[in-house]
């Protein structure tokens, strides 16, 4: 059995040195927004390039994020699929030159690739299904497999609240209080602005005084 410090050192040696790049849908979703948060506060904010795009461009996009890197790097790709053969082929030259690459998602375009192609791409890890949004995907993904990322750190642990909420609004259910609402913040503020707030936003959803001007702003 591996001991505990054994463990501790294996978890280091899984994330030692390592930044990551996210690609998220965006800049107005909440599913995608909370998403791409996971990867930044698992990672560090200052560890974190976020990149919010439309499904039309994501091909594009994470060519683009990635060709100019000098080493390899972690990349997420969330809320969002790529179209195109030819990424195919990119992510998996991505992954034979060192990039852990990791996948989750929960649209029909996802369900619908081939799970013998994807796992032919030499992904890290992904999680596809129409079960439960793809921040919530993701999240579960995070906090379960330690064996391949780590153990999920407590600024991680600490933005379940929010990711219930973007589940709970993405499937349109409206169960949980609140839900609606940081939709509607999270589109008025938009982009990098919602970013950074929700990677410091507490366990209880307590809006900055910049999400409750974007909230009322949102209702006029």
């Amino acid at each position: 059995m591996e001991s505990q410090v054994g463990v501790q050192e294996r978890e280091k040696t899984l994330n030692k040195g390592r930044t990551a790049i996210v690609i998220s849908h965006g800049p107005y979703c909440l599913d995608g927004m909370a998403s791409a948060t996971c990867v930044g506060r698992f990672y560090g904010e200052v560890n974190v390039t976020p990149f919010f795009t439309h499904p039309s461009n994501v091909d594009r996009v994470i060519k683009e994020v990635t060709q100019n890197s000098k080493q390899p790097q972690d990349l997420w790709i969330a809320d969002i699929t790529w179209k195109n053969p030819e990424t195919d082929q990119y992510l998996k030259q991505l992954a034979k030159d060192g990039w852990r690459i990791f996948w989750a998602d929960h649209h029909a375009i996802a369900i619908d690739k081939s799970e013998r192609d994807v796992k032919e791409m030499g992904l890290t890890g992904w999680v596809v299904s129409d079960k439960y949004s793809a921040a919530r995907l993701l999240f579960d993904y995070m906090v379960s497999h330690e064996d391949k990322i780590g153990k999920a750190n407590q600024e991680l642990l600490e933005f379940q609240k929010v990711v219930l909420l973007a589940d709970d609004n993405d499937r349109w259910i409206h169960n949980i209080s609140g839900s609606r609402e940081l939709a509607l913040t999270v589109a008025a503020l938009s982009g990098i602005d919602a970013y950074h707030e929700l990677v410091h936003i507490d366990s209880n959803v307590k809006y900055s005084s910049k999400m409750q001007d974007a909230y009322r702003k949102a209702c006029e």
